[in-house]
């Protein structure tokens, strides 16, 4: 009997191999400071609200537990204590890029037909590209000597998500969530060669489309 029930289980494990969820959507993020500051007190960056997309993937192992992956694209201004060998520019206006990917698991912790609660987290790697404003530049420090466009640099970092999910049909459903992210970045150089140490959160609207092996490969 025991033997049974474990190959019954085993074949109901199978068949949630093939179920995933397939996730587009629109992020909204709040501002943040960096935790490195100039000899003033300053926040080497300080970073305004962001706006962005992703894509997640989702494989249902079994009942309330997935392991999924996803990709984001996440923009906002910024203004940064800017220097390097040759310049310093305080308060320089800037605009900042992020492009990461995650790999987490996810735990419905509600798990019911319609309507399901969530917790997870994970691990994150991507890279912020800064783009350093010229004109602003020129006209705090009068000339464009030790100016450098933009520089971009890889992070990594860990997150912890949560939120709710409401199913439409058999196919679909929404998604809402929260998700806080701490991570670390390689040394910008024009920021006086300092990583940048950045807590941040971000709040997301998700489509849920179920889908099968099948549909990777039509």
């Amino acid at each position: 009997m025991k033997t049974l029930i474990f190959l019954i289980s085993i074949l109901i494990s199978f068949n949630a191999f093939a179920d995933f969820i397939l996730s587009p959507g629109a992020t909204l993020s709040s501002p943040f400071k960096s935790y490195e500051e100039d000899s003033t007190g300053k926040a080497l960056l300080d970073a305004g609200a962001g706006a962005g997309l992703l894509l997640n993937l989702d494989w249902i192992v079994f009942g309330p537990f997935t392991l999924g992956v996803g990709v984001g694209y996440q923009a906002r201004s910024a203004r940064v204590q800017y220097k390097n060998d040759i310049a310093t520019a305080n308060d320089l206006d800037a605009s900042m890029i992020g492009i990461n990917a995650e790999v987490g698991t996810k735990i419905r912790i509600i798990n019911f037909k319609r309507f399901k609660t969530f917790i997870g987290g994970g691990l994150t790697i991507g890279s912020k590209i800064l783009t350093y404003d010229e004109n602003d530049f020129e006209f705090k420090t009068g000339s464009r000597n030790g100016f450098v466009e933009s520089e971009s640099k890889s992070y990594n970092g860990i997150y912890l998500d949560a939120g709710f999910e409401y199913i439409l049909s058999n196919k679909s459903g929404i998604r809402l969530s929260g998700k806080y992210t701490e991570l670390e970045t390689a040394k910008f150089d024009n920021l006086n060669n300092e990583s940048l140490t950045i807590d941040s959160l971000a709040y997301s609207i998700q489509y849920m489309h179920y889908v099968n092996w099948d549909f990777f490969w039509k």
